[in-house]
């Protein structure tokens, strides 16, 4: 069996909504957008990425968004896709400038990082 990775869905999904609300154009931030000129050329990938929402759910003296599907079970492949690939770009190192880092406090740290591969 090759490496394996586990990672807190809910704050990536929240780094992900983060990137995605960044104005295109500013130049102090990277963004991610999916539309150019032909809206509906993305419009599977943009229901996927907007298939669900997340409620602030507090519990030990802590605030988190946790992430819920949509009524109505729409497909959301490609936003785990989308939330994978931003997985896999921080365990290859891959940071985004220091004034995108989310302001929210970290998840308390329980002996694991927020990724971590393991080689089975």
């Amino acid at each position: 069996m090759g490496p394996c990775v586990q990672f807190d869905a809910n704050y990536w999904k929240s780094r992900l909504r983060d990137a995605f609300q960044v104005p295109l154009g500013d130049q102090a931030k990277s963004t991610v957008s999916i539309f150019g000129r032909q809206p509906r050329e993305h419009r599977l990938l943009a229901d996927h990425e907007t298939s669900e929402y997340f409620l602030r759910v507090e519990a030990r003296g802590r605030t988190v968004e946790q992430w819920q599907p949509r009524p109505g079970d729409p497909d959301n492949h490609w936003l785990d896709g989308s939330v994978g690939n931003f997985v896999a770009a921080s365990l290859l190192g891959i940071r985004l400038p220091a004034a995108e880092l989310p302001t929210r406090p970290a998840p308390p740290r329980r002996g694991k990082r927020k990724a971590t591969a393991i080689n089975l």
